[in-house]
């Protein structure tokens, strides 16, 4: 029998405490029914679909300056030379924080948004 503090994972079946489970509020206890591992597993193998792979490749054959700037803020970030926040800089907002190019010719110059404010961002440039 579970404890509230533990979940089993429907796919590898281990018994694993919440912290293990991304959240879901569409179902009863408010987490996936699938663990972090798991889930991180199935993302990487469909990833590597042949039509994803294609589509990505043809995503950074047409937007190059795009994908080098991409590219440069991840090697910053990993290397140390860019931190990324913990909060948006915008509202405040802590979790997942995208970083924004308002100009793709400066690869290492991003505002670090939350996805609510990065998509009003992109609205914003649009109209």
């Amino acid at each position: 029998m579970t404890t509230p503090s533990l979940k089993v994972c429907y796919k590898c079946r281990a018994e694993l405490p919440l912290t293990e489970f991304y959240r879901d509020l569409a179902r009863p206890d408010g987490l996936h029914n699938k663990c972090k591992a798991c889930a991180k597993a199935y993302d990487r193998k469909r990833a590597m679909l042949p039509h994803r792979v294609e589509t990505r490749a043809n995503y950074n054959r047409e937007n190059p300056q795009k994908h080098e700037a991409h590219r440069a803020v991840f090697k910053a970030v990993r290397s140390g030379e860019l931190k990324k926040p913990d909060c948006c800089q915008k509202c405040g907002e802590t979790g997942i924080i995208h970083g924004h190019h308002a100009d793709y010719s400066k690869p290492l110059d991003v505002m670090w948004l939350c996805p609510k404010c990065h998509a009003a961002e992109h609205m914003e440039m649009a109209s």
